[in-house]
């Protein structure tokens, strides 16, 4: 596959930042109002594009998209078997098990207890919805779907699949056609309810707990809406082999239907799922995803946004990911404190406050910790 020469992806960077701000949009917007609104009055406007649109959903995919455009690039004939699994362990947790001390020093601040060696040490493996374990932050639910997705990568490299340029549009149209039949089978685009299944939903947590989900043994996981976003993965892989001009007719065909799939059946499943019944929710999984994946080919491929500002955001974005939820903890528990109000009803205060605060912080764990160690795994992978 051709090497790509950073400088020409560095527009990948300002998608970042625009994903990861929309994700501290989402959280601020959730935290001034906690409930989707309904309707959009005069004072909510800005909560109601935030939540209905669901800019949390949109970043998230955009973060999908970008791992595949850039993590299977990564795997080259050549590479050594540890060279990806160092370089990958040393971008992921050492700013991670920073970010799990930070979430309990603020927990021990605000809440005055602690949480457990056994929570911490399982939150410490990303692995802990796995060991029926809850997330210490509620970002962290998509680092098990990262992890998952460079063991499906390298799976697919070590038997030489990943260097076909088809494997991406397939994988992908799998996982997006698991997404259309199965999603949940509680809510699902096709409902094709097994009557077991139904009644089971229906007599667990109000129908649909996923404790008693379809596929057991798991806790937490959500795998109609999963493998939507394996599918945006394996969008951007495939969207990567377009972009370095190594796609071969068949592959150009399949990630069409991909993006076909995407853009233009699941809208039509939101129009006619809405004339069904009026359901906020639907515009969440039928219109914020596959505007996700439309707004990744806009930026990636049209207008390719460099300047300054965003790609220093995009170079941090991780660490902004990860860190945003605690100073948004810290801002509504000094306000609290303090009694200002104010921070509690105006979303748009609260996010430039988010920002202005987290940015620093954010770069701080960056340049002390992310950065160091890419180039401690760049050296040791090579040794």
């Amino acid at each position: 596959m051709e090497r790509i020469s950073p400088h020409r992806l560095a527009h990948i960077d300002s998608i970042r930042a625009i994903a990861a701000l929309m994700v501290v949009t989402i959280h601020s917007s959730a935290a001034v109002v906690p409930v989707r609104p309904v309707a959009m009055h005069a004072g909510q406007v800005f909560d109601w594009l935030v939540q209905n649109l669901d800019f949390g959903r949109i970043g998230v995919v955009l973060f999908f998209v970008i791992s595949g455009f850039v993590i299977p690039a990564s795997l080259r004939e050549g590479t050594r078997r540890g060279e990806f699994w160092v370089r990958r362990a040393l971008r992921l947790y050492p700013a991670y098990w920073v970010s799990i001390a930070l979430a309990a020093l603020v927990h021990w601040q605000i809440a005055g207890s602690a949480w457990s060696p056994r929570v911490l040490l399982a939150n410490a493996t990303m692995l802990q919805s796995f060991l029926h374990v809850g997330d210490l932050e509620g970002v962290y639910w998509t680092l098990k779907l990262e992890l998952a997705f460079y063991a499906g990568c390298y799976l697919l490299h070590r038997l030489g699949l990943l260097r076909r340029d088809w494997v991406p549009g397939a994988v992908a149209l799998g996982w997006l056609l698991v997404f259309l039949f199965y999603l949940d089978y509680w809510n699902g685009p096709f409902p094709f309810h097994l009557g077991r299944l139904a009644q089971e939903a229906t007599a667990h947590a109000g129908g649909g707990g996923v404790a008693h989900h379809a596929i057991p043994g798991l806790l937490n996981m959500n795998w109609g809406n999963f493998a939507a976003y394996f599918a945006a993965m394996f969008t951007g892989a495939g969207l990567r082999r377009w972009h370095d001009g190594t796609m071969s007719r068949a592959g150009s065909g399949l990630l069409a239907l991909v993006l076909a799939l995407w853009l233009g059946l699941l809208p039509v499943l939101w129009l006619l799922r809405n004339a069904q019944g009026a359901d906020p929710g639907l515009i969440s999984i039928f219109l914020a995803m596959p505007f996700a994946v439309a707004l990744f080919l806009l930026l990636a491929f049209v207008f390719k946004l460099r300047g300054r500002v965003l790609p220093l955001i995009g170079a941090i974005s991780y660490s902004l990911y990860l860190l945003h939820p605690l100073v948004l903890d810290e801002i509504a528990h000094l306000a609290n404190l303090a009694g200002w109000s104010v921070l509690g009803r105006s979303t748009p205060l609260l996010l430039a406050l988010c920002v202005l605060l987290s940015l620093p912080v954010s770069a701080l764990l960056f340049w002390a910790v992310e950065r160091p160690a890419m180039q401690w795994g760049r050296r040791w992978s090579r040794g």
